[in-house]
């Protein structure tokens, strides 16, 4: 990933933000392969025994890659924000965000309570048991308010 090598948020934007210049700088190429591919069809010729890649296989791949690309330079723009909005360092930023992953079982950037309680356990915070799902619990949100 662009973000093992560089000592900082900013070290990881700027690499980002070059990376994906050098993805928009193939996008001609990419124009050409869109163009031979509309001869090759317009030719009545639909399958190529020399590769299993298809235009549109490729076409996914390519937007799936500028996608992903920008939102790592949204992510890494927030993170900054994060930083210099609060008193946190990297480091406990980085802890934080591997402690929710952690916990975010189900994969939807989303904590229930008792994922939520694991979670600020795990990062050295006394909570005291959770109320039950669907019952108010002023402890829980006494913490929130903080």
């Amino acid at each position: 990933t662009a973000s093992g090598d560089y000592s900082s948020l900013e070290d990881q934007q700027a690499a980002l933000i070059a990376l994906q210049g050098d993805i928009q700088g193939y996008q001609p190429s990419f124009e050409e392969l869109e163009t031979l591919h509309s001869q090759v069809q317009a030719a009545l010729i639909f399958d190529n025994p020399h590769t299993a890649v298809s235009i549109e296989g490729l076409r996914s791949l390519n937007q799936q890659l500028q996608a992903n690309v920008q939102e790592q330079i949204t992510e890494t723009g927030n993170q900054i924000l994060t930083r210099d909005g609060t008193n946190l360092t990297e480091e406990q930023i980085k802890e934080y965000r591997e402690s929710f992953k952690h916990f975010d079982k189900s994969g939807d950037n989303k904590l229930d309570r008792v994922e939520f309680r694991a979670c600020l356990i795990s990062l050295g915070y006394d909570i005291p048991q959770v109320a039950k799902e669907g019952e108010p619990d002023t402890e829980f949100e006494r913490v929130l308010s903080r």
